[in-house]
């Protein structure tokens, strides 16, 4: 009947819309896998400057300890600690900046994440009504075909 054939159409928009919906989560998944490796990326080389930065500490701490002996050696000494100074400087500068953006990161994902959480359930409910549809239509269906059956038996088809 037209009613059946229109409570087909709907479903069957209904399955291309959830379908399209999947297509589209799982787009985003994958774009947040990706962020997920750059964060992972990031803190790696963020952890390796850190030791680096560690490692130049040290190498100066001894430096200033050699540079005690002469006085010339001390001069030359004293100019390599300056530089590394204003090198260990611009590093944590560096590292305080790529701490910042790395705090956005983390933001922009868990921001990302509960966007696709709220997505999920506005699938999941949307789900729900759909099925809930199709429950009630397949409930009419059944009333109409015992209507026309009990009809068919009082002679009147």
């Amino acid at each position: 009947s037209a009613q059946h054939e229109q409570q087909t159409r709907y479903c069957k928009e209904m399955r291309e819309a959830l379908n399209e919906e999947r297509g589209k989560i799982a787009t985003e998944r994958e774009a947040l896998e990706g962020e997920k490796r750059q964060f992972s990326q990031e803190t790696q080389r963020l952890t390796s400057l850190g030791l680096e930065t560690q490692s130049r500490s040290e190498e100066m701490a001894r430096l200033r300890e050699e540079a005690i002996g002469e006085r010339q050696q001390a001069e030359r000494i004293f100019e390599e600690v300056s530089g590394n100074r204003r090198q260990i400087e611009a590093n944590r500068r560096q590292m305080e900046e790529e701490r910042r953006k790395l705090g956005e990161s983390r933001k922009q994902f868990d921001a990302e994440r509960v966007r696709i959480a709220a997505e999920r359930r506005q699938i999941s409910e949307e789900r729900l009504a759909a099925t809930r549809a199709a429950e009630q239509a397949r409930a009419l269906q059944i009333k109409i075909a015992e209507k026309i059956r009990k009809v068919a038996i009082r002679g009147g088809v």
